[in-house]
């Protein structure tokens, strides 16, 4: 999900400090050219400005969504909107793994990732019917409750630590 400019930030090399999810970790690094806050580390790992870019991008495409589905609401029913994200879903990915010429996951995947679509595409049901029915604000309140739930239900159902 990084550009061809950032696709090695996955990458972790003997030179460079480990890097987590397109940032380095610098704990205990004192040299500003390894400061991942401003701008390249060296060896072209993707800055923090960048990430951080990604996300407001990320967050902008969610509220269009969000009131795209409140307008089209009032024309189509949830499911034919849904079945037309997905479509169009389904078509960009194909596109993009054709284009990085990615396979299909391996078959001991494939049953946790046909379950993970199911699940995703109940949470989106959920947040259509939703921003459909309540005030856009209060709809998208509430979709974006789910990471304090999955905090107070991993300790119980995963075993985790809460911290």
């Amino acid at each position: 999900f990084f550009s061809a400019d950032c696709s090695h930030a996955m990458a972790k090399t003997a030179s460079s400090p480990p890097v987590v999810l397109g940032y380095v970790q610098t704990m205990g690094v004192e040299d500003e050219e390894e400061d991942p806050l401003k701008g390249e580390a060296p060896g072209g790992v993707c800055s923090w400005r960048f990430t951080g870019g990604i996300i407001v991008v990320a967050a902008l495409f969610h509220s269009c969504t969000s009131l795209s589905v409140k307008v089209a609401g009032h024309h189509f029913a949830t499911v034919q909107i849904m079945w037309s994200r997905y479509v169009t879903q389904l078509a960009s990915m194909t596109l993009l793994m054709a284009a990085q010429r990615t396979g299909l996951p391996a078959p001991a995947q494939a049953g946790w990732l046909v379950a993970r679509g199911l699940l995703g595409l109940t949470s989106l049901g959920c947040h259509f019917v939703a921003v459909r029915m309540l005030p856009l604000g209060d709809a998208v309140s509430l979709h974006t409750t789910y990471p304090v739930f999955t905090a107070l239900l991993a300790p119980v159902v995963l075993g985790e630590v809460l911290t």
